[in-house]
């Protein structure tokens, strides 16, 4: 009795482990994706004070594909130093969609901005960095000046 129960069990974990072993192998496809990125950029604070006459930005916009460790830039976009003061507010704040093409299921895709604050001959950078899975398929990013 104890001998067939033994060999039931060992037949039922041997089939959960090819059932487990074919479906990992026909979800592991690389079947490329689109994906869209929208960035929007405004002013969150108000720089019309007389401290902020000569305080500039500049934006610059990076997107990285993640495969296996490995880092590739495919988007890049530096925009012009601008005075804060003539950001958009939050209301009329300007927006850019950036779609990238096949984008396998094992890629990660890496949005970092970088903030470069330039006023009376000293400059600041701040960096944020976004990462997207395999599972999103857009996404916003949100660029306070």
């Amino acid at each position: 009795m104890y001998k067939r129960l033994l060999w039931l069990l060992i037949v039922l974990l041997s089939l959960s482990v090819i059932f487990q072993l074919k479906t990992k192998k026909t979800s592991d496809r690389d079947e490329p994706v689109e994906k869209s990125i929208t960035f929007t950029m405004y002013a969150d604070n108000n720089y019309t004070a007389r401290v902020y006459r000569n305080a500039m930005a500049q934006p610059r916009i990076l997107i990285y594909k993640i495969k296996a460790g490995a880092k590739t830039v495919i988007w890049d976009k530096t925009y012009d130093f601008k005075y804060l003061r003539d950001y958009s507010n939050l209301h009329n704040r300007m927006f850019e969609t950036v779609i990238i093409n096949n984008v396998n299921t094992r890629e990660i895709l890496e949005v970092r901005y970088v903030l470069t604050y330039y006023a009376d001959g000293s400059f600041l950078q701040m960096y944020n960095d976004t990462v997207f899975n395999a599972r999103v398929k857009s996404g916003l990013i949100k660029i306070n000046v």
